[in-house]
């Protein structure tokens, strides 16, 4: 039955089996693979793009949250919209870095901007 799949991934127990467990293995990854020269040559770029940009991409999304897409007639907080907004705001490293690779493109300030975000 493929609703049971689902229903196994929501029911683990603890549910931070996920983060422990599958999480880590992909940013060790990641961090084994930087190059420490181009990772200091990078590392003021890759800054803003983890620290700078995901503040500022979080500051637009929550109103846009809230208002654009109605969730503040659904009880939703100023609070509640900033959190989901920060979570929302880091690019998935890992991917756009295959997505890169795959496609021959420069993958390299994006690893290390994943390697900020990550830790």
């Amino acid at each position: 039955m493929p609703g049971n799949a689902i229903a196994l991934w929501l029911n683990i127990q603890p549910p931070d089996l996920f983060l422990y467990a599958f999480l880590p293995p992909l940013i060790v990854e990641q961090a084994i693979r930087i190059d420490f020269y181009l990772f200091k040559k990078n590392f003021v770029s890759s800054l803003m793009l983890a620290v700078v940009m995901v503040i500022l991409t979080t500051i637009i999304l929550t109103p846009l949250i809230l208002f654009v897409l109605g969730f503040n007639d659904g009880g939703w907080t100023w609070v509640f919209a900033g959190l989901f907004s920060a979570i929302i705001a880091p690019t998935d490293a890992l991917a756009v870095a295959s997505v890169l690779k795959k496609s021959n493109g420069p993958a390299v300030g994006v690893e290390h901007d994943g390697s900020l975000d990550d830790d």
